[in-house]
Formats: C-alpha cells, structure tokens, sequence
C-alpha cells in the first residue's frame, strides 16, 4: 500500500448495479507523482472512503492501460517540527508526512532540545 495525497475527485456514472464511481487525481506523496485513475467497479471501499485528503490505497494497471484504485482507506498523516519559541522558527525534522506511530518513535530518538525550543508534532494536509 501506498500514501496518496487526493488532489481531485470527481463523481463518474453508477455502475451497471448502481454503485458509485469516481475518477481520482492522486499525488503520491514520497515521489510526487501524479496518477489519474478510476475506482474499481462494485469496489466496497469507495462508501466509506473521503474523497479528500491522504490515503493509504493500491493502484492497479491493466494490460490495455486502464489504472484502477483497487483498495484504500483513509489515514491521517503527521509532521514532526522542532518549533523555537524565541524566535518562532518552525523546522521540519520530516521530510514528508508520516503515520503517528512513526512519528512518536522519531520523537523519542531525538535529544532534548535547547530550552527555547519544542517538539511538535503537526498534521499534514
């Protein structure tokens, strides 16, 4: 599975069972590529999926170069920020958005910082 920013979505026709489809701008958020696709059709995962924000999904290329959203689901994605109080610099110690759990063992790696400065962990997107 792999992260993807939602950069559009937009309603396409029911399938021939009436499910809902939708046509997909999707950023991958570690390389940047841009990927246009289509769910799958009569996918389950399309009813409770946000059509805004981060998600953790798979996409999956035909032989005749259609590429489909085969599963996803949505996730919540963080950055760690070393903030300077004094100064009110904010400096990513990420270099792009993480999952909690990754966050939290990145924060208890790091040193304790100078007394004018904090870790913060902010939430992308």
């Amino acid at each position: 599975m792999t992260m993807f920013h939602i950069v559009e979505a937009t309603r396409a026709r029911n399938t021939a069972v009436g499910n809902p489809m939708f046509n997909f701008v999707l950023s991958d958020v570690i390389t940047g590529e841009i990927i246009t696709c289509r769910n799958k059709p009569n996918s389950g995962f399309i009813y409770g999926l946000q059509t805004h924000g981060v998600i953790d999904g798979q996409i999956h290329r035909t032989p005749g170069g259609r590429v489909y959203l085969t599963d996803a689901s949505n996730i919540r994605v963080y950055h760690l920020l070393a903030v300077n109080d004094r100064t009110g610099r904010r400096d990513y110690l990420t270099r792009y958005p993480m999952m909690l759990s990754f966050i939290e063992i990145m924060r208890s790696k790091q040193s304790e910082p100078h007394k004018d400065v904090r870790f913060v962990i902010e939430q992308a997107f």
